[in-house]
Order: structure tokens, then sequence, then C-alpha cells
């Protein structure tokens, strides 16, 4: 397997966040099994290669996988799904984001 585009990464990032609540804190389990970065990997089945390949950002090395979920969740906030909580490191759903999962659930496109 190799990496998803950044777009296929949206809609199960937003379901996920939806489906814990509609609010995470992306590198903690909050109850569940794995974190959101994991609970990802697995969704899409990356290798071990995958989930553990380093990039350079801004002259910090992190993680690739971590790096495209990331961003994945900015093109959600920049397109109105999630919001700004007042808590940093947070993922919150907005209402919007709600309608949508909602609406995709019911007419059955996840």
């Amino acid at each position: 397997m190799t990496y998803p585009n950044y777009q296929d990464i949206e809609v199960p990032l937003l379901v996920e966040i939806y489906k814990r609540g509609g609010k995470v804190r992306p590198s903690e389990r909050g109850g569940y099994p794995k974190d959101i970065y994991e609970t990802m990997a697995d969704f899409f089945q990356l290798s071990k290669e995958e989930r553990e390949r380093d990039i350079e950002v801004g002259g910090k090395v992190e993680p690739k996988w971590n790096n495209m979920v990331r961003w994945a969740r900015r093109k959600l906030k920049d397109n109105g799904y999630l919001v700004s909580p007042s808590k940093h490191g947070v993922w919150e759903i907005s209402d919007e984001g709600k309608v949508h999962v909602e609406n995709l659930i019911k007419n059955r496109k996840i």
C-alpha cells in the first residue's frame, strides 16, 4: 500500500472524530484502543515502514504519516468542518461537519 492522497484522508478523519464524540486530542487515545494517527493508518492499511517513515518539516523531524493527517485536518478546518477550540491540540468537529457526516451516513456514502 502507498500513502493515500491528502484529500482521501479527509472524510475518514472527519468520521473518526465524529465517532469519538466530536472532539479529540490526536495523539491521545481518550478511552479508545488507538490514537487518531494509528486509527487512520489502520484504515488505510499502511505498512510499518510507512507509519515510521520520517520527514523534515521546518527543521524538525516527524513521522510523514502524522504530517499528512494534520494537513487533512487543516483542510477540514479551512472548509468549515472543524473548528478552532479554545484548548490547544484539540480537534473539534463543527456543526457543519456534524451535518456533513450525518448526511454521508444517511445517504450510505460511508
